[in-house]
């Protein structure tokens, strides 16, 4: 009979026996045995033992001064610790201060490594600038040279990042103009600024070349996020689209109150007349420096004197034309201590003395000029003169031109001499005759130059046959001479006494002289012995047969 073997229970159980013993727990899954944990280097820390074996042939006692200029490093990773570590070993010799600032160059590059390649709404490039990524083209000296540089970028474009936002951000090339509750105006005066300003707009100036614009632009952000851009008058919106009437009326106030000196205080003084109140003493002074905003400020507002706007003007510097205006619509009564500047002035002074009858009395000269005017309105073909060559300015000059009179004898035609000699006498007979019988004087009086002298024998008698009135003054200078006498007595139609004697000397004269003056009184017919025709009443009728 076969003994029976017993497995020992040391011994394992075959893998057909493992698997037909049933499970103990029907809803038991067996876990998998958890890996060995181990701890993982960080990159920092890979980077200092590297440094450590590379540098100082792993001696652990150098790894404190590693460290230490690894806290100078600002990257998480410490990717600029092998180039502290490398200049740390050769010649440089730094101290704390000279680690910190380093620091902080380091720190400036590390933020522009983003800005190596074009940024795409900017094409800002560092390359562009003299930058490069690689931190060991540089040594410690030339980079700090060189941060300010790349920081001014990197100010740049983070300015560029709020505008596209919608935020409001001072660049340069721009300042604030005017800011209130709901608008700021930003006054750009460079190309660059307003390409920063205008990113995601579509105004034609943000680029290259102005388009025959000229600087400075307005740029004018609401308080929604709106943006325009303002150009003399000319507004647009983000889509280069003009604005409605309400709202472009708007822009324009706040763009003239954000202005440069006259148009701020255009709109200054708009905003006071349609507020009627007065603005605080600092903006007026400012409204002062503007005679024609000051004065309309003075009638609209303040609406009669403005003790300070006069105490403020000086004679030298006030034109005579604003002066004028703030005696007429402010003062409203005359203001002496401009007159002898007013005076001066043609407009002003006639709309001066429109206004106040009497406070400035006309001079010789003035009433002078008004009878030449008058002269001229009503005296035929006694128009205003073209040029100083022609005959009519020759003719109203008070001097004589010799020169002229010759070339009139010589060139022109017969009618012009005498047009030129009915215009001078007809000045010296009129109402202002006083400046004009002097000229005439002249032609009777004996002359040294020859040619002087031929032309007064010539044109002498022309003149006098063209007075039309008695001149004392001419006539005992042109009592020896028979032709002006005879011609003076034409003119004035009527005997010459005091020339007659002049005038037998010359036989062919006193004939026409006697015809015209001397002739004997007509005899009357004597009285017929015949009786008188009779005449048939009117009421008679002859019939014809």
């Amino acid at each position: 009979m076969k003994t029976a073997t017993i497995t020992p229970a040391s011994s394992k159980p075959t893998k057909s026996a493992k698997n037909s013993s049933p499970p103990t727990d029907q809803g038991h899954h067996r876990r998998k045995p958890k890996p060995k944990e181990t701890l993982k280097q960080s990159q920092a820390d890979k980077r200092i033992d590297f440094l450590l074996r590379q540098h100082f042939d792993d001696d652990p006692d150098f790894r404190p001064l590693i460290l230490k200029l690894a806290e100078h490093d600002p990257t998480p990773k410490k990717k600029y610790l092998a180039w502290l570590v490398k200049h740390w070993t050769g010649p440089w010799n730094p101290s704390d201060a000279d680690l910190k600032r380093v620091a902080r160059h380091l720190e400036t590059h590390h933020k522009g490594a983003k800005y190596f390649s074009p940024l795409s709404w900017t094409g800002l490039r560092l390359e562009d600038a003299g930058y490069h990524a690689d931190i060991f083209r540089y040594t410690p000296q030339t980079l700090a040279k060189l941060g300010g540089r790349i920081a001014e970028i990197i100010r740049i474009d983070e300015e560029d990042k709020q505008i596209r936002k919608g935020n409001l951000v001072i660049t340069g090339g721009a300042e604030i103009a005017y800011k209130d509750e709901r608008w700021t105006v930003l006054r750009v005066r460079t190309q660059s600024a307003l390409n920063r300003l205008g990113q995601g707009c579509g105004w034609c100036v943000c680029g290259r070349g102005g388009h025959g614009y000229s600087f400075p632009f307005d740029f004018v952000l609401s308080s929604d996020g709106e943006r325009f851009l303002a150009h003399k008058g000319e507004i647009r919106d983000r889509w280069d689209n003009s604005p409605t009437a309400n709202l472009y009326y708007e822009i324009f106030r706040v763009v003239n109150l954000g202005s440069d000196g006259y148009d701020r205080a255009v709109a200054q003084v708009e905003e006071a007349i349609k507020t009627k109140q007065r603005h605080t003493a600092e903006i007026e002074n400012q409204l002062m420096q503007h005679p024609d905003l000051a004065i309309w400020y003075a009638e609209k507002v303040i609406q009669g004197r403005w003790q300070e706007f006069e105490e403020f003007v000086r004679v030298a510097t006030l034109p005579a034309g604003h002066a004028a205006d703030y005696a007429i619509y402010c003062l409203r009564e005359p203001w002496p201590r401009f007159e002898n500047k007013i005076k001066r002035s043609v407009v002003p002074l006639a709309q001066y003395r429109r206004a106040f009858p009497g406070a400035i009395p006309k001079t010789d000269e003035e009433i002078f000029q008004e009878n030449l005017a008058h002269w001229r309105a009503y005296t035929a073909k006694a128009r205003r003169p073209w040029s100083h060559d022609s005959i009519q300015w020759q003719a109203e000059s008070r001097e004589r031109n010799v020169d002229f009179e010759n070339r009139l004898l010589l060139n022109y035609s017969e009618a012009s001499i005498k047009r030129f000699a009915k215009l001078v006498a007809s000045l010296a007979t009129s109402e202002i005759a006083s400046e004009y019988r002097s000229k005439i004087q002249s032609y009777f009086t004996e002359a040294t130059d020859e040619k002087t002298q031929v032309v007064n024998d010539e044109l002498g008698p022309v003149i006098c046959g063209r007075i039309c009135r008695r001149l004392p003054e001419v006539e005992a200078l042109i009592a020896d001479d028979p032709e002006s006498s005879f011609a003076y007595a034409k003119g004035i139609s009527q005997r010459f006494l005091d020339g007659e004697a002049a005038i037998r000397t010359e036989p062919e004269l006193w004939c026409q002289y006697t015809k015209k003056f001397l002739r004997s009184t007509p005899i009357p017919r004597q009285q017929s012995n015949h009786s008188p025709r009779v005449l048939p009443p009117r009421t008679y009728k002859v019939a014809w047969r």
